[in-house]
């Protein structure tokens, strides 16, 4: 027994690990040789069993078993894109175009209960607007769904402002080029007001928009879960249901520190992505933003490629200083 503990005392000294070497022991056969070296086993039977014990690990990753974590990770990602691609061809109805705000904005106007200078409050100002919504806007102004959107549902004016829209609707059944033109030039000061901005958030592409705030939700509930389960247990939870660890290259179990870092590194495309969200939604979702999901979302694809394919360490274990081993 005392020639056990000496050899697994040379065998784990911090001196007898290259820094070309790779943990390849399971983690609970590192364990037991830590512990022979720190007092021997009491018998031949105990040293027997505890072999047994440690030998019943697996001795070699398989690909599906490194797969598995980083599905469950990406269910948050899957479920928020699944309900993504159903809100997509409503777009136009959840998210508010220029025309819309154009709309919505003029008829606040016309409401008797929002304070107007006296320009405004007279009949043939009132007259233009109305005759404006109707030549430019009539098609909106009978769009059932405008009024039924998610963004409008919340609005306690909306009967008021559907009310409106359907007079106008039935007052002014046809408005001929001359009238348009004449209406616009009267009401020209004011429709600079109600018109949204260029760079407004939303003002560019409903279809975007949707697609980046999807995403963005998708990523930060994905993230946020995957941040919870490192600090829970290094190396994340489902990696140790599934019996692997993450170990260091003398081949101790990581820290919840470290198992943090490895997180963050992994989701480092995504992280940068959503700190960029905010100024996206304010410059107004266009292509360009589309473009960029689907460049983080190819880094990503390609390091869940990298770390199934090499299974015992992926680029963000590299830059981690961290081994996948058998638990």
């Amino acid at each position: 027994m005392e020639l056990l503990a000496a050899v697994t005392g040379r065998v784990t000294m911090p001196g007898a690990i290259s820094k070309d070497s790779t943990p390849r022991l399971p983690l609970s056969a590192s364990v037991l040789l830590r512990r022979w070296s720190r007092a021997a086993p009491r018998s031949l039977e105990e040293a027997q069993a505890q072999l047994r014990e440690a030998s019943a690990s697996r001795e070699r990753l398989s690909r599906w078993r490194r797969a598995v974590p980083i599905a469950i990770a990406a269910v948050p990602l899957l479920f928020i894109g699944s309900s993504a691609l159903v809100m997509l061809p409503n777009a136009d109805v959840l998210i508010l175009t220029q025309e819309d705000r154009e709309v919505i904005g003029l008829l606040s106007v016309l409401r008797t209960d929002v304070p107007t200078d006296r320009a405004v409050q007279s009949p043939e100002f009132r007259r233009a607007i109305e005759t404006y919504l109707a030549g430019q806007h009539g098609a909106l102004l009978r769009n059932p769904p405008l009024w039924s959107s998610a963004m409008q549902g919340q609005d306690a004016d909306q009967p008021e402002l559907r009310r409106l829209a359907s007079d106008i609707v039935a007052r002014y059944p046809s408005v001929t080029a001359e009238e348009l033109a004449r209406s616009r030039e009267t009401i020209r000061p004011i429709l600079d007001g109600v018109r949204p901005s260029q760079d407004s958030g939303f003002a560019r592409s409903p279809l975007a928009t949707v697609l980046t705030m999807m995403t963005a939700i998708g990523s930060s509930l994905a993230l946020f879960f995957s941040i919870v389960s490192s600090i829970a247990v290094p190396g994340g939870v489902t990696t140790r249901l599934i019996g692997l660890a993450l170990v260091t290259r003398e081949g101790n179990e990581i820290g919840r520190v470290r198992s943090l870092a490895r997180t963050l590194i992994a989701w480092a495309p995504i992280l940068v992505w959503l700190v960029s969200v905010p100024a996206q939604m304010d410059m107004g979702p266009g292509p360009g933003s589309v473009l960029a999901i689907g460049l983080v979302f190819g880094a990503m694809i390609a390091g869940v490629v990298w770390t199934i394919t090499a299974a015992d360490r992926g680029l963000h274990d590299r830059i981690a200083r961290t081994w996948v081993v058998p638990r």
